[in-house]
């Protein structure tokens, strides 16, 4: 599986999806007990981003990947800039008028995003095609 690849590629690898949902130019299919959900181009409907979650994420469980830099869902937000360093993108975490809390985020150019939680730990790695940025 990797980024270009088409809906029913995916669904090869990962089965059925639990949930599909469809937005103005995208088609998310998550994969619960994976921990993954997987975005798709709605034109092309080729693979653009992965988004790995952390235990109880979302109603994923633990997302079993680990980049070559040993990072995975809840990894702290530290160990992130340690290795990583410096990201090309990013906002603080947020709370709307309506009350609902927003996560802090940050981005990197070479296609790896994260979403931070409260306590400061990874609750979501995205990994995304350079092309979809």
């Amino acid at each position: 599986m990797s980024f270009g690849c088409l809906i029913r590629e995916v669904k090869n690898v990962l089965g059925r999806p639990d949930s599909v949902k469809t937005y103005s130019d995208e088609i998310w299919l998550s994969f619960f007990d994976a921990g993954i959900d997987c975005c798709f181009g709605k034109t092309q409907k080729t693979l653009t981003a992965l988004n790995f979650f952390r235990d109880g994420v979302s109603g994923h469980t633990q997302a079993q990947v680990i980049t070559q830099d040993g990072l995975s869902p809840g990894v702290p937000k530290i160990v992130v800039l340690q290795r990583l360093g410096d990201p090309s993108q990013s906002d603080a975490a947020w709370v709307d008028r309506d009350g609902k809390w927003h996560w802090s985020w940050i981005k990197y150019p070479s296609g790896i995003a994260f979403e931070f939680g409260h306590d400061g730990k990874a609750d979501v790695m995205t990994l995304y095609s350079n092309e979809s940025s």
